[in-house]
């Protein structure tokens, strides 16, 4: 992109950063804020200089553009003489029009800096017709110039450097000289290829030592190896490069050059052993993945099983059920809560989800859990049908499989909490009862970020987004132990967008925003409107719930850590371990109160 087209993009989007003056209330009790809103509005007086010369360099008047930059600078630092902490404020939108306005000053360095180092590259083209001419002193004149100019205008301008298509010419231009200096002097030539082959010997041992230790270092998948194959590709070829000039390896064979000699051959010889430890890292590694390929491909046959046998007992008719169809229902029900049982055991592992977690057949194998578990929960209710349905007693049902209805719930419990540091921000507990969470959530993104620190959902809903900040902003909800990434929505200042919450129930997910600065918020989705929000400032906290509803079970949430179901109806007291990726790290105590 053109830099006239690049900063009328840039000045397009952010024209509205102009904020009108606002002055201080004449009655204001604070000083200290009418020296601030006194400096701000200053400051908005140079900030139109800013922007006059961002539409003087569009329209590549540099001049213009140096004397209203030159203003800007001059009212900004009379401004900032009244009150310098509006150069690190955000408020009244200054962090933003500061950021502007040294973009602005970037733009205008480069425009400054590129006729030097067009200027530049215009001899570095004059030298290469010298060069292609044999006119190696008239090219050495040439290629001097060159640098000359272009050390003046990067000093100028160092932004240019940043530019990839000037980096790239500077790159081209600066082989001259290996050129000119063949042409000059052949043996002077020579002597820089041996150095240069050094050099490509060392960085072929050194590229290959690398990439062995991030192989050994990573756990072994497919896309790590093709990573590190593709970096072996690239080491090889400085081994090719190392041997490509037969002038230097003719010269090598003098007796002057023997000690150089052996220190490129000696490079190459240990390049070439790392080489082939690579080669057999990626081999055994291959067959590694192989072999937990298989496995995890087991996990998902036992799983698909399991889901077979669950839609087995679904699709058993009530009507008319005998006693022989209920006992394979039942059998079938346990085989596949056994067989969800024991890949749930197996994918938790700590060392399983370190190492195959991202794997395209560990996502594979969740899917296939989450399909069982919502089967279980429905083949569950159908059984307990089945058995009412059936002619055998309902005792002998009752004898399998526990199908009763749970005991009911306490009319309220307390909780105590005790958590190792560092504290999370807050833990949310709740109730299965049947309500449901609030409905029409609206989520607001102002300057400072997001306006409430917790969002409570239910898996399913729509909820609104409307950005009150500057800028473009791209929202992600992450739920980090299930691996769950999504796109809610992009949004523009003062728009209104929706989103939809697509992670599982009694799991929190975290919303950002792609701007750095934005401090991220929580969203948690939950089956239910009885709830209670927990602050955690120290590190024992007590709570109480009431549970109007009798519900016999609940949920302990905290960001970041693995969901905790809580059982109020098992005895009056309970304890539990909260857990972090299956790691204790805390407990919760419950005690009923009728």
């Amino acid at each position: 992109m053109k830099n006239s087209n690049l900063l009328a993009l840039i000045f397009g989007s952010m024209g509205w950063l102009l904020f009108a003056p606002v002055y201080a209330d004449s009655d204001s009790t604070s000083s200290a804020q009418d020296s601030f809103n006194r400096a701000v509005n200053h400051y908005l007086n140079g900030f139109v200089h800013c922007t006059q010369a961002n539409e003087a360099l569009r329209r590549n008047n540099t001049d213009k553009a140096q004397q209203e930059f030159a203003r800007y600078k001059s009212i900004k630092s009379a401004a900032a003489k009244i009150d310098k902490s509006i150069l690190t404020s955000s408020e009244r939108g200054m962090e933003s029009n500061i950021l502007y306005c040294q973009r602005v000053a970037t733009d205008l360095e480069i425009a400054l800096g590129k006729p030097l180092m067009d200027n530049a590259f215009s001899q570095c083209e004059k030298a290469k017709t010298s060069l292609d001419q044999g006119d190696q002193k008239q090219a050495q004149i040439q290629y001097q110039a060159f640098e000359s100019l272009k050390d003046k205008a990067i000093t100028s301008a160092p932004s240019l450097e940043t530019i990839f298509s000037v980096k790239n010419q500077i790159w081209k231009c600066e082989r001259l000289e290996t050129k000119i200096a063949q042409l000059s002097n052949q043996q002077l030539a020579l002597d820089k290829a041996i150095e240069s082959a050094t050099k490509k010997s060392s960085r072929y041992i050194e590229s290959c030592q690398t990439a062995l230790v991030e192989l050994r270092k990573s756990a072994p998948d497919r896309d790590t190896l093709n990573a590190v194959n593709a970096k072996l590709n690239n080491t090889i070829s400085y081994k090719q490069a190392a041997l490509a000039d037969a002038a230097v390896w003719a010269s090598l064979q003098k007796p002057q050059h023997q000690s150089q000699k052996k220190t490129i051959e000696d490079k190459l010889k240990l390049g070439d052993q790392c080489a082939s430890q690579i080669k057999n890292t990626i081999n055994a590694k291959l067959i590694q993945i192989g072999s937990i390929e298989l496995k995890l491909k087991s996990y998902s046959n036992t799983l698909n099983s399991g889901l077979k046998q669950c839609n087995t007992i679904i699709s058993q008719r009530i009507r008319n059920v005998t006693p022989a169809a209920l006992e394979q229902a039942k059998g079938d029900y346990r085989s596949a809560l056994k067989a969800r049982n024991r890949i749930r055991s197996k994918i938790n592992d700590s060392d399983h989800k370190a190492r195959y977690s991202d794997w395209p057949q560990t996502r594979l194998i969740h899917q296939s859990m989450q399909q069982l578990n919502a089967c279980l929960d429905t083949s569950k209710t159908h059984l307990n049908k089945l058995a009412l349905a059936s002619p055998a007693k309902p005792t002998q049902a009752k004898a399998d499989i526990p199908l009763n209805t749970p005991p009911p719930g306490p009319k309220r419990f307390q909780g105590s909490i005790h958590m190792e540091a560092p504290l999370p921000d807050f833990a949310l507990v709740y109730l299965l009862d049947g309500s449901s969470p609030p409905q029409d959530v609206e989520v607001v993104l102002d300057q400072d970020g997001f306006t409430e620190n917790l969002y409570v959902v239910a898996n399913g809903d729509t909820f609104a987004i409307k950005s009150k900040a500057y800028g473009r902003h791209r929202i992600t909800a992450e739920v980090p132990n299930l691996n769950f990434t999504a796109d809610i929505t992009q949004l523009q200042a003062r728009q209104h967008r929706s989103g939809k919450v697509s992670w599982p129930d009694n799991t929190i997910a975290t919303l950002r925003s792609n701007r750095g600065d934005v401090l991220p918020t929580y969203m948690a989705s939950i089956p239910s409107g009885n709830y209670q929000l927990i602050t955690l400032d120290k590190q024992n906290f007590s709570f109480e719930l009431k549970n109007p509803a009798h519900a016999s079970k609940g949920y302990f949430l905290l960001p970041g850590y693995d969901p905790l179901e809580i059982n109020v109806a098992q005895g009056e007291f309970n304890s539990l371990t909260i857990t972090r990726n299956a790691e204790a790290s805390g407990s919760l105590q419950i005690k009923n109160k009728n």
